[in-house]
Order: structure tokens, then sequence, then C-alpha cells
């Protein structure tokens, strides 16, 4: 199931909600104006970072966040398994 969600609820852009769907497919990162989507972890992504500032990103600065969210994803693929495991399955849909 594909879900996308801000700080303040849902997106509900599908041009957004594809740039993200891609990102997770194949595990690379991309910018979208002044936005950067990161997945986190490898493809297939369970999920991707989504972050927006007034000014764009550069390079290093991409490559650095990155790096930050490939370092988290063993702790989102444990989380994910336990929730497997607690709720029978419930948490089992991927990207």
């Amino acid at each position: 199931h594909r879900r996308a969600w801000t700080a303040r609820g849902p997106i509900g852009n599908d041009v957004v909600m594809e740039l993200v769907a891609q990102v997770a497919g194949s595990g690379k990162w991309s910018m979208f104006g002044n936005a950067l989507i990161v997945p986190i972890g490898r493809a297939p992504a369970r999920a991707v970072l989504a972050l927006r500032r007034s000014g764009t990103y550069q390079l290093a600065e991409a490559g650095m966040i990155s790096a930050l969210a490939g370092g988290v994803a063993p702790t989102i693929e444990k989380l994910v398994v336990d929730l497997r495991t607690a709720f029978g399955g419930a948490a089992s849909g991927r990207p």
C-alpha cells in the first residue's frame, strides 16, 4: 500500500506520491524543486524521508542526508518486523 504523510497529514498530490514511490523503488534519492526525497534503506525501501527548505540542497548535503537515512534503515526494519509480530502481520505491506 502506498501512503505518504507530512507532519500536517496525508499527501494528496499525485506527482509527489509518484516521486516518493520512484525513490522507494529505486533506492536513489531525488530532488524536486527545493525538496529532497531520500530512501531509508535499500530498494525497495519501506520508507522515504522528504525534506523541504527555502533554498535548494547542494549535492554534498544530499549525500550526507542519504548516508544518515541509510544509517537508520536497520532500526526502521527492526521496528517493522516487531510491529508485524505484535499485530500478527498487519504491518506486513511494503510500499
